[in-house]
């Protein structure tokens, strides 16, 4: 009983001290506000900034993973707002950073 008990004590003490990064959540279902920085050190690649009329971006009528148009994901740009190529667990795209904060995403590949 002893020795049960103090596995299951080892045990919980193992899994609270772990960094397992296998547990986060895929990045189509990162939440809005979530620093940059964050981003990055939970495995997102993050490119610098992009013009939104550059001429390499999806056409204004190409639809991403849920059906979004680009032309509305970019509509949703403030002058302040950064457009950066990413590519993360969920797949290939751009999102949009306001304030150095994740605002939303456009998935061009999925995994």
């Amino acid at each position: 009983m002893k020795a049960l008990l103090l596995l299951i004590v080892l045990w919980t003490a193992g899994c609270a001290a772990s960094n397992n990064r296998l547990g986060a959540d895929p990045a189509d279902l990162t939440a809005p506000g979530a620093p940059r920085q964050d981003l990055a050190n939970s495995g997102w690649e993050i490119s610098e900034p992009v013009s939104p009329t550059s001429s390499n971006l999806p056409a204004p009528d190409d639809p991403s993973a849920d059906g979004q148009s680009w032309s509305n994901f970019v509509s949703a740009l403030t002058p302040s707002d950064e457009l950066r190529p990413v590519r993360n667990n969920a797949g290939i795209g751009y999102a949009i950073f306001r304030g150095g904060k994740f605002l939303d995403l456009y998935l061009v590949t999925i995994f």
